[in-house]
């Protein structure tokens, strides 16, 4: 791997390129920055509360070997469950933010 120098083989470096509006715009009209604008935006906050409860909801569900339409509050689930979704959450949201909330099924 090809370094700078005094940068660790492991080092991200990032650059940022100057363009016309126009290239912008047309960028923008093609969907190319979408994920950029969607990934900055700032979410209701009830909203993305919502999502995050549905995705622990679908992942601890998946683990009842039931039909989630017969799910009910009595359902046991381990809490070393829970914990595996929290770390695998983090994980997620530093790796990418909140996005891979909105690519989950509904």
């Amino acid at each position: 791997m090809t370094t700078l120098r005094g940068a660790s083989a492991d080092a991200l470096v990032l650059g940022i390129a100057l363009e016309p509006l126009s290239v912008i715009q047309e960028q923008q009209a093609s969907g190319i920055l979408s994920t950029v604008a969607s990934a900055t935006a700032s979410p209701n906050p009830a909203e993305l509360a919502e999502k995050i409860v549905r995705n622990l909801f679908n992942y601890l569900s998946s683990f009842t070997g039931s039909d989630v339409r017969t799910l009910d509050p009595s359902t046991a689930v381990p809490i070393g469950y829970v914990k595996n979704w929290y770390d695998s959450f983090l994980g997620k949201l530093r790796n990418g933010g909140t996005a891979f909330l909105d690519r989950q099924s509904d």
